[in-house]
């Protein structure tokens, strides 16, 4: 598949890179904030989103907004280090096909497994 990855951190940007492609996905680029991360998604029209949720300038929340109003079909798989019910409900009412912890950023297998278990949610939703 074909990712789009946004996230403040360079070093986790890098390391989710890193586990998609060893896991066979193709990463068509990367974004530090919700600004460019709307932008790129318009220009690359990735498959998959992997947005973080919290960021400078113009948080995941904001970003996944304008991603919807470009494409109300998008597939966005939220990031996050918090383990609040409510912001992944909120999430999840914006438009969020599934919701990833930042925990699961360990090593490739365990990374592979909950994206695996996020992106089989988007299909069930799908169906």
């Amino acid at each position: 598949m074909k990712f789009l990855v946004v996230d403040d951190s360079k070093v986790l940007i890098k390391k989710i890179s890193l586990f998609l492609e060893k896991l066979g996905h193709q990463v068509l680029g990367h974004a530090y904030d919700g600004f460019q991360g709307a932008e790129l998604y318009q220009v690359l029209k990735p498959e998959v989103v992997l947005l973080d949720v919290t960021m400078p300038n113009r948080d995941g929340r904001e970003c996944l907004v304008d991603i919807m109003k470009v494409n109300p079909h998008a597939v966005v798989i939220m990031l996050s280090a918090t383990k609040s019910d409510d912001v992944k409900k909120d999430c999840k009412n914006l438009g969020a096909r599934a919701f990833l912890h930042k925990d699961d950023l360990i090593d490739p297998e365990t990374f592979g497994s909950a994206l695996d278990q996020a992106l089989q949610q988007v299909e069930n939703k799908a169906a």
